[in-house]
Parts: C-alpha cells; structure tokens; sequence
C-alpha cells in the first residue's frame, strides 16, 4: 500500500506578494491566502480593496481567517530550511496524515470497511 502522505510542493506555501513562505498566513474571502502583513500592507497601499491573485474586489476591509493548514506547513518548511534538509524552492514535501501513527497502521484503519477513494482529476480545481 502506498504510504499515507501527501505530495506538496513549498511553492503552494508562498506568498505571491512577498514570494517568501507563509508569514502568519490569513484567507480572504475568495480563498486566497497571503501573509497577514502582505496584504494589510497591499491594502493600504491600493485605491480598491481586492485579491492580488484574483482580483475580486471587496466592499470595505474584508475579514481576514488565520490559515492554520497554511501556517503549520509554513513552519515546517522554515524548519526544514533552518535544519538544511531543504535549501531550494519548488522542493516536494510531505504532510503526514497518519496523525503520528505508523504509516501503515494508519493508512489501513483510515480504509477499512470503506470502498476506495478516487481522486481522478483532483487537482484540476
């Protein structure tokens, strides 16, 4: 069985303001994430008050949702860095979703009873 991680790459961590990973990252309405002090600063800076990456543009400043996914995975990419075990940008890292328990334990207990879980095409969104 294949170990039950998931393939991500640090680029899905940046900012495309800063283009550094996550600093205290927030969701905007649209979904787009950016670092709290990014798009604060972007905001302030704009005559309108919209997405960077989509361009929405929003009524007034929109409230901002701390990215816990975002954050926890920045911080174990500046680890990473920190620790020299990855140096370079467009790395592939790997979210452990057996919640610290053996790979294999976990990935059986997780599909057991149910039929497989097809994920065709799930990138394409």
């Amino acid at each position: 069985m294949a170990s039950p991680s998931i393939l991500l790459s640090d680029v899905q961590f940046r900012c495309c303001i800063c283009q550094d990973v996550f600093c205290e990252p927030v969701s905007i309405p649209c979904g787009h994430s950016f670092c709290f002090t990014c798009i604060t600063s972007h905001w302030d800076n704009s005559v309108a008050i919209s997405c960077p990456k989509c361009h929405t543009v929003f009524e007034g400043h929109p409230e901002l949702c701390e990215n816990y996914f975002a954050k926890e995975m920045s911080e174990q990419i500046r680890g990473r860095r920190q620790n020299g075990t990855m140096s370079t940008a467009g790395k592939t890292i790997y979210c452990d979703v057996s919640g610290g328990r053996d790979p294999e334990e976990a990935g059986s207990s997780r599909t057991e009873g149910r039929e497989a879980h097809h994920t065709a095409g799930a990138g394409n969104y």
